[in-house]
């Protein structure tokens, strides 16, 4: 059954980056499609799969706080884990882990009548961990 958000986490394991979260986006994850048409290819083109995947991004909307006492910065390598919020009769909540690395930090813009805002994009790796959905369980 379909849940909202409210509660989940986001966790940086290298800079332990904390901030006030209103949302993530954990992405896509996609694999190139390599075109295989030929000459005598009649009506649509062909297309193989490629050999690796794109783990793609974790994109971050927090609430920007000018008091950070830790921030991170571009390029940073992070293991980054969001724990999902437990469904009814779950002890245990699911997760989504990968490692990656921080590859755009949205400034804030300043003006009357708006919370400031901030957005962190972390590139997925495939390097140390691969992206992992683990299920939450009772």
């Amino acid at each position: 059954m379909a849940d909202t958000g409210n509660s989940a986490t986001i966790a940086f394991a290298t800079t332990a980056f904390t901030a006030s979260w209103t949302e993530f986006d954990l992405g896509n994850e996609t694999l190139d499609a390599l075109e295989s048409s030929h000459l005598a290819t009649t009506n649509y083109k062909t297309f193989v799969p490629s050999d690796l995947k794109d783990g793609g991004t974790i994109t971050g909307t927090f609430f920007w706080d000018q008091s950070f006492s830790t921030f991170p910065s571009t390029g940073t390598a992070e293991t980054v884990t969001v724990t999902f919020p437990l469904k009814s009769g779950e002890s245990t909540a699911a997760t989504f882990a990968a490692t990656g690395f921080i590859s755009d930090i949205k400034r804030p813009t300043v003006v009357n009548g708006d919370l400031m805002m901030g957005e962190l994009t972390v590139q997925l790796d495939g390097v140390t961990t691969e992206p992992t959905f683990t299920a939450g369980s009772a």
